[in-house]
């Protein structure tokens, strides 16, 4: 379902902003507005994958909410 989403527990937000196409600080704003899940490891941001996957699939625009 999310083929450009490395298989791994822990994300980067590098490899996260490269499977969303944005860029890396859009992905750590995303973070700090709780829009995506991420946990500090130290001085890293590490997002889990499960759980990315899972605000992905709630953020997703059904055909009826469609705006453009």
């Amino acid at each position: 379902m999310w083929p450009d989403i490395p298989d791994t527990p822990f994300l980067t937000v590098d490899q996260v902003a490269e499977a969303l196409k944005v860029s890396d600080g859009t992905i750590r704003r995303w973070v700090r507005e709780g829009l995506l899940p991420g946990i500090q490891i130290a001085n890293r941001v590490r997002i889990p994958r499960q759980e990315l996957i899972e605000a992905l699939e709630q953020a997703r625009i059904q055909p009826s909410q469609a705006t453009d």
